[in-house]
């Protein structure tokens, strides 16, 4: 009887490490681990290759995990945030991402990890469907995330192959946070607090000076100031910097007639005298 129980102790033994040695870590994975570093990590660019991305990421992390000294460890950490982020799995992607920049900084594929690390925060806005509000109104926390990101890999690899495109989405990005700025500033306004209204649209033509939205603040600027504060110089001195600043712009038209406005009466003065 003892060599009975013995026995089928050493069966469920047998079958739970089989069992071990079959499935993979990552969710829904069924894979069976093969001998030393390299034939897991080839097994798992096979399966990414095949797009059985759950399988890939089990094969990458059983390297990790029992092979932690190898030269394929750093590829299978960097491969495990590719997985995430061939299946859109965008905030996995960005912590993968992120434990690859951590303890591989020098790596020579660092610069396409941050790369995607910035694409993966990007692709973790809010959308522009329209059923909902518009994704400026929402919170802004991923955007400005991306944008550090970004710009960091523009600073670190400015002549990297993705240099212009991520010289594209930083652009993008800086606009959905001026959006957001002119949002709230509206918000003030609407609600007539003029000066937290004022004190936003500056905050946008300063900081986003080199974006066309600046005109249209300077321009939101100059009424506030002017209609609604009786600050005529200030106003003046808002409308001055669009017609310097943004002349092809339709706000440097605007500007210019609310000069002109302003110069018919000291025009009729003169008539007069």
């Amino acid at each position: 009887m003892k060599k009975a129980c013995l026995c089928c102790l050493a069966i469920g033994a047998q079958i739970l490490s089989s069992g071990c040695a079959t499935l993979g870590a990552a969710s829904g994975a069924n894979v069976s681990y093969l001998d030393g570093a390299q034939n897991n990590f080839n097994a798992g660019e096979r399966a990414f290759s095949e797009e059985r991305y759950e399988d890939a990421v089990a094969f990458f992390e059983h390297v990790r995990s029992k092979f932690p000294y190898s030269k394929f460890t750093a590829e299978s950490d960097l491969r495990i945030a590719d997985a995430h982020f061939e299946q859109k799995n965008y905030e996995e992607a960005a912590e993968a991402y992120d434990f690859f920049l951590k303890f591989h900084p020098r790596h020579e594929k660092a610069p396409i990890a941050l790369f995607r690390l910035a694409k993966s925060h990007y692709e973790m806005i809010p959308s522009d469907f329209f059923l909902f509000p518009r994704s400026y109104v929402k919170d802004q926390a991923p955007t400005a995330e991306a944008l550090r990101v970004v710009t960091r890999f523009l600073e670190e690899y400015p002549t990297y192959a993705n240099a212009n495109e991520a010289s594209e989405l930083k652009k993008d990005l800086r606009n959905r946070l001026a959006k957001h700025d002119m949002y709230v500033a509206a918000y003030y306004a609407k609600r007539k607090k003029w000066p937290a209204a004022l004190g936003r649209y500056e905050t946008v033509a300063n900081t986003y000076a080199d974006l066309e939205i600046a005109a249209e603040a300077l321009y939101q600027s100059a009424t506030i100031a002017g209609e609604r504060l009786k600050d005529v110089n200030r106003a003046l001195g808002f409308y001055e910097r669009i017609i310097d600043r943004y002349g092809g712009t339709k706000f440097a038209s605007y500007a210019l007639d609310e000069l002109a406005k302003r110069k018919e009466p000291e025009n009729n003065i003169e008539t007069r005298r």
